[in-house]
C-alpha cells in the first residue's frame, strides 16, 4: 500500500486532522448512541468485577505497613509515611478507616476504586484526545488489565489511586479545548489532587494544562489565574496539613530533602552499582513487568499506534513520555514495575490505537460494514486480555489464597508466644511491620545482621528477620516466587524466626559499654564466643578495629574455630576483616576463639586487658551473608 493509500487509511479509520491550531481541538465528540452507551456499562462493569482477583489477602512490604502507620499517626519526619507524606491518599484512607476491618483494608479499599475508575476516565481521556470511539474503547479496556496496573490495584500502594487522579485530570484538561472552562477548572483541580497523590504527576500533568491554558487565554485571559490558583490551592492545602500534621515544619522539609538525596544518589544513574541506562531502555520502555511475549505483543500494537495516531499519538507523547525520561533516569530499577505504572497511560493509548487501526484495516481489505470492523477489533482485544489473565493468574492465586512470610510469621509469634514474656528481637528490615503487627509484644530493634549481645540472652527471646534461618530451629516461612518477582521488588519472599538461647553469645573477654541491645561489643586479648549449629557449612565474618593508640606494635591475631587454627594475621590500618566459609560442629554449638598479641592495659573501669572492638559479625548459613546485608532493607517507596 502506498502512502497515499496508507493517509487515506489513516483518515478513514482516524479522521482527519482539521484542527485550527496545534493547542486547539475539532469540535467535541459526537454523543454515544445507546447501543455504545450499553457496551460502555457492560464492560465497565465486567472491568469492575476483574479487580476483585487482585486483591490481596494481606499486607506484605514495607511501604505498605508505613502507609498503615500513617492511619494511626501520621507523621512524615518518622516516614509514617514516607516523604513527602501521600495526603490525599491518607486522607482518603481515612474516610474508609471506620468501614474497613484494619487500617490495611482502608488503604486497599481506596486502591480497589481507584482501579474500577481506571475504564471510564481512560475512556474520558482516548475521546478527548479525539480517537475514534473503538479506539479510545480498546485504550480504556487495555490499561486495568496491563499486570503491573491489575497487580497494584489489589494492594495497599498509592500508585494507582495517582493514577487514576492524573488520567482524570488530564482527559478533562484536553477535553476542556472544545467544551469551555468548566471542564478546564475540573481538570485544574483534578491535577492539584493528582500532584496531592504523588509529587511527580506534576511531570505528567503540564503539557495537557499548558496546551488547555493556551486555548482558555486566548478567549478569557482571567482563566490562567484561575486555573492556576486551583492546582496551587489543592496542592498548599495537601502538603500543608502533611507538614503541620507531621509537628515541624522545618523537620518535615529536612525529611523530604532527605529523601531527595537518596533518590538522587541511590535510586538515579549516578548510583554506580545502577544498571547502565542503555541496558535499561528496552526493560523500562518495552517489558517493565517482564512478561516476555505479552510485553511484545502490546509493543507491537503500540509501535503500530505511534504510526498511525498522528497528532494524538504526538500529544500522548509529550504527556507520558516526559514521566518515562524521569522513570528511566531517576527511579529505583529494582521496582520498575510499579514505578512506570504513571506512564502505562501512554502503552494503552498507542496499543488501543494499534488494535483500531489493524480491526479498520482489515475490514476495508475486505469491503466489510462497520459491525465487522467492531467484531474484530472486540476480538483483537479479547485475545491481548485473555493473554493478559491468563499470565496473571498464578500471581493472583498465590495473593489471594496465602498469606505473605511476615504475616504468616506474626500469626506463627501470636498461636507460639506469650506477649507477656516473650522478647522479639527485630532486624531492621522488618522493622515497620513488627510495629504494626507486634504493638502488644516486646520488640527490639536490630540494625546488624545477628543481635549481638555480651553474655546469656535471658528469658525467652527470638529473633526475626527477612532472611533463611539461622538454625535448624528456625521456622521458616516462604512464598513461591513463580511470577511475582517480575511484579514486585525481591523482597519478604522469605521471613524466618530463630529462638536466640545460644544462637550467639559473647563469652568470656567481651563486654559492652552500654546495655544498649545495639551497641557492638569489645574484647580483651582473648575472647570465646559461642554460636549456635547449623545444618551443613555456614559463612562466618567479621571485622575488628584495633586501636592503634593502645597498641604499641602491629599485634597479630590468631583465630580459632572449634579447636582448628583457621586464621593467623596482622590489621591493615588498625583493622581485620575476615570471611570463612566453615563446617558446622553438628548438633553441637560452635566455638569462636579470637587472640590478639600483645595486648594493652585497659584504661576503662570494666576490663582488664585491651584487644579490639568489633565492628561486623555475621554466622549463619551458607551463602546468607550477602542477603542479611541490612542496607538491602532500608529502601522505602521510591522517587515520591
Amino acid at each position: 500500500m502506498g502512502s497515499g493509500g496508507l493517509r487515506g487509511l489513516q483518515n478513514r479509520c482516524f479522521g482527519a486532522e482539521a484542527s485550527k491550531g496545534w493547542f486547539d481541538s475539532d469540535t467535541p465528540p459526537p454523543p454515544l448512541s445507546r447501543g455504545q452507551r450499553i457496551l460502555l456499562w457492560s464492560i465497565g462493569l465486567a472491568i469492575a468485577l476483574s479487580r476483585i482477583p487482585a486483591v490481596s489477602r494481606t499486607i506484605w512490604d514495607w511501604d505498605e505497613a508505613l502507609f498503615a502507620l500513617a492511619l494511626r499517626d501520621y507523621d512524615v519526619t518518622l516516614h509514617h509515611p514516607h516523604p513527602p507524606g501521600f495526603p490525599l491518599f491518607i486522607a482518603l484512607a481515612n474516610l474508609f478507616r471506620p468501614f474497613a476491618s484494619s487500617d490495611f483494608r482502608a488503604l486497599q479499599s481506596v486502591t480497589f476504586l481507584s482501579g474500577v475508575l481506571l475504564f471510564p476516565a481512560m475512556f474520558l481521556l482516548g475521546r478527548a484526545l479525539r480517537m475514534r470511539f473503538g479506539a479510545a474503547l480498546a485504550s480504556a479496556t487495555i490499561l486495568p488489565f496491563l499486570p503491573n496496573v491489575w497487580f497494584f490495584g489489589g494492594t495497599a500502594f498509592s500508585d494507582v489511586p495517582a493514577l487514576a487522579a492524573e488520567i482524570g485530570a488530564v482527559g478533562y484538561l484536553f477535553r476542556s479545548r472544545a467544551t469551555g472552562r468548566r471542564d478546564y477548572f475540573i481538570g485544574s483541580i483534578l491535577l492539584g489532587c493528582a500532584i496531592a497523590f504523588r509529587p511527580q504527576n506534576v511531570i505528567i500533568g503540564a503539557y495537557p494544562w499548558l496546551a488547555a491554558t493556551a486555548v482558555r487565554f486566548r478567549e478569557r485571559k482571567s482563566d490562567l489565574f484561575g486555573g492556576a490558583a486551583a492546582v496551587i490551592a489543592v496542592v498548599v492545602l495537601s502538603y500543608g496539613g502533611a507538614a503541620i500534621a507531621s509537628g515541624s515544619w522545618i523537620d518535615y522539609v529536612n525529611a523530604i530533602r532527605g529523601h531527595q538525596r537518596w533518590v538522587a544518589n541511590v535510586d538515579s544513574y549516578r548510583n554506580p552499582g545502577r544498571p547502565p541506562l542503555r541496558d535499561l531502555v528496552y526493560a523500562f520502555a518495552v517489558d517493565p513487568y517482564h512478561a516476555g511475549k505479552v510485553s511484545m505483543i502490546m509493543a507491537a500494537f503500540a509501535a503500530l499506534g505511534l504510526m498511525t495516531l498522528r497528532r494524538r499519538g504526538l500529544e500522548a507523547l509529550l504527556t507520558f513520555g516526559p514521566f518515562f525520561l524521569f522513570a528511566w533516569l531517576m527511579l529505583d530499577s529494582m521496582g520498575m514495575s510499579r514505578l512506570s505504572i504513571g506512564y502505562m497511560p501512554l502503552l494503552a493509548l498507542l496499543a488501543g490505537g494499534g488494535i483500531y487501526f489493524v480491526s479498520c484495516a482489515g475490514a476495508s481489505m475486505v469491503g466489510s460494514t462497520p459491525a465487522v470492523r467492531g467484531v474484530l477489533q472486540m476480538l483483537f482485544v479479547a485475545m491481548v486480555v485473555g493473554r493478559l489473565a491468563q499470565w496473571m493468574a498464578p500471581v493472583f492465586r498465590e495473593v489471594r489464597e496465602s498469606d505473605s512470610p511476615p504475616v504468616q510469621s506474626v500469626n506463627w509469634i501470636r498461636q507460639h508466644l506469650d506477649p507477656k514474656s516473650a522478647t522479639i528481637f527485630v532486624h531492621g528490615s522488618m522493622w515497620p511491620l513488627a510495629e504494626l503487627l507486634l504493638s502488644d509484644y516486646r520488640y527490639k530493634l536490630i540494625e546488624e545482621e545477628v543481635p549481638h549481645v555480651a553474655g546469656d540472652i535471658q528469658g525467652d527471646a527470638w529473633w526475626l528477620a527477612e532472611m533463611r534461618g539461622m538454625s535448624a530451629n528456625s521456622i521458616e516461612l516462604r512464598r513461591s516466587r513463580d511470577r511475582l518477582p517480575n511484579l514486585v521488588r525481591e523482597r519478604y519472599f522469605e521471613v524466618s524466626i530463630t529462638p536466640l538461647a545460644n544462637v550467639i553469645q559473647f563469652n568470656a573477654g567481651w563486654w559492652q559499654e552500654s546495655t544498649s541491645i545495639e551497641t557492638w561489643p569489645s574484647m580483651a586479648s582473648q575472647s570465646k564466643t559461642t554460636l549456635v549449629p547449623l545444618a551443613g557449612r555456614g559463612d562466618l565474618q567479621l571485622t575488628l578495629h584495633i586501636p592503634k593508640a593502645y597498641l604499641p606494635r602491629q599485634p597479630v591475631v590468631t583465630m580459632i574455630w572449634n579447636g582448628r587454627e583457621i586464621s593467623r594475621t596482622r590489621p591493615v590500618n588498625g583493622v581485620v576483616r575476615q570471611q570463612f566459609s566453615l563446617e558446622s560442629a553438628g548438633e553441637k554449638p560452635n566455638e569462636l576463639r579470637i587472640a590478639i598479641d600483645p595486648g594493652v592495659p585497659c584504661r576503662v573501669q570494666w576490663c582488664d586487658e585491651l584487644g579490639a572492638a568489633l565492628r561486623h559479625f555475621y554466622w549463619g548459613p551458607e551463602g546468607g551473608a550477602k542477603k542479611a546485608s541490612p542496607q538491602r532493607h532500608r529502601d522505602t517507596e521510591k522517587a515520591q
